[in-house]
C-alpha cells in the first residue's frame, strides 16, 4: 500500500502519533543528561585512587617517533 492509497485523517493520525513518541523520547533523555552534568559538577577536583587507595596521576604518552622502533 501506497502512501496516497492511506486515507488523509489516518494519515493525520499516524504524524501526530509518531512526532508525539519522538518528543516523549527526547523528553526522557533529558534526565539523564542532566543527572550526567550533576555528577561531573560534584566531582570538582577529586582525584582517582587505585585499589589500594594511593592517588592515580593521569599519564600522558607522546607520540612515538617516527625513527623510533615500538618495544625498544
Amino acid at each position: 500500500m501506497s502512501r496516497a492509497q492511506i486515507p488523509q485523517d489516518v494519515m493525520d493520525k499516524i504524524v501526530g502519533m509518531l512526532s508525539s513518541s519522538i518528543s516523549v523520547t527526547f523528553m526522557w533523555s533529558i534526565i539523564p543528561a542532566v543527572l550526567a552534568l550533576a555528577s561531573v559538577l560534584f566531582m570538582g577536583k577529586a582525584f582517582m585512587k587505585d585499589l589500594i587507595g594511593h592517588p592515580v596521576k593521569a599519564e600522558v604518552k607522546a607520540e612515538p617517533n617516527a625513527t623510533e622502533v615500538p618495544g625498544h
